[in-house]
């Protein structure tokens, strides 16, 4: 119920105005009552700049919250990709500083300088929301498309490379069972630090085990292992139509481009000539 806080400047100003402008036509007010109005849209305004940089705070707050929350790959739904949202908050947040620019110029009653800040505040408001809109729907049908893909790998077992015998290290099959049998290589924020410390050895020990028994460096090992991953569900007709973006974020990859990268250093083809091959 706490959304419907959202309505309370756009609640101020229509009843703001819509006294105002019935007022006057019906000769409730005259000129005389022009500078309480006036006063009244300046106080309005001030309102809405504490309370946007309100809101922008609280929603920055939970994109990072969000962004925290501990990956499983077990979890019945995609991670988000927030990246982009917050860069759009950021850019929010900049307007709103802007935001104070006219309403300085409000507060002298030099309203016509006010105006003209406020057009440079308007367009780029404008095109704030347009990128909003145009990146969320976007990213919006690429989650759709995850959803689907999440479906699948949560029904098959775990990837088992050809190759793999547990080693008789410790250390190396705790660190196979986190990444590979956990599924953890699809958390595309996965690093060294971070499995270190979740199996409780040292980043610098666990780096040199995986390269002296693995023989390739831990970004390279789960790389092959998202790409194996995504191989799967570009071998799936079913995935057919579905977005290189979407299969590279779900398969564990940050963007479309790492995906690219990784897949091509690995299977010398690019995603988009690996199923075109197929073909």
């Amino acid at each position: 119920q706490s959304d419907y806080l959202l309505f309370i400047p756009f609640c101020i100003a229509f009843a703001e105005s819509f006294i105002e402008k019935t007022g006057f036509a019906l000769g409730w007010f005259n000129d005389t009552h022009r500078p309480y109005f006036n006063y009244f849209r300046i106080g309005q305004e001030t309102f809405n700049v504490i309370y946007s940089f309100v809101l922008i705070f609280a929603a920055y707050r939970l994109i990072l919250k969000t962004d925290k929350k501990p990956f499983t790959g077990k979890s019945a739904l995609p991670r988000l990709q927030l990246k982009w949202l917050k860069t759009i908050t950021i850019i929010l947040f900049c307007l709103c500083v802007y935001w104070i620019v006219p309403l300085y110029y409000e507060f002298q009653f030099k309203i016509d300088t006010a105006v003209v800040f406020f057009y440079i505040l308007w367009i780029g408001l404008s095109l704030t929301i347009y990128t909003l809109g145009h990146f969320g729907l976007y990213h919006f049908g690429i989650y759709q498309e995850q959803k689907n893909i999440h479906k699948l790998a949560a029904s098959r077992s775990t990837i088992i490379p050809k190759e793999t015998v547990f080693p008789k290290n410790e250390h190396l099959v705790a660190f196979e069972k986190f990444i590979r049998q956990e599924k953890n290589f699809l958390n595309s924020n996965l690093s060294l630090e971070w499995a270190a410390e979740n199996l409780g050895i040292n980043k610098s020990h666990l780096s040199r085990i995986v390269n002296a028994e693995l023989g390739k460096s831990f970004t390279d090992y789960v790389n092959e292992l998202r790409v194996e991953e995504a191989k799967s569900y570009l071998d799936n007709p079913e995935f057919s139509n579905y977005t290189m973006a979407a299969i590279g974020l779900e398969a564990g990859f940050n963007s479309k481009t790492a995906f690219n990268t990784a897949f091509k250093k690995i299977t010398g083809l690019t995603p988009t000539q690996y199923v075109g091959q197929r073909k």
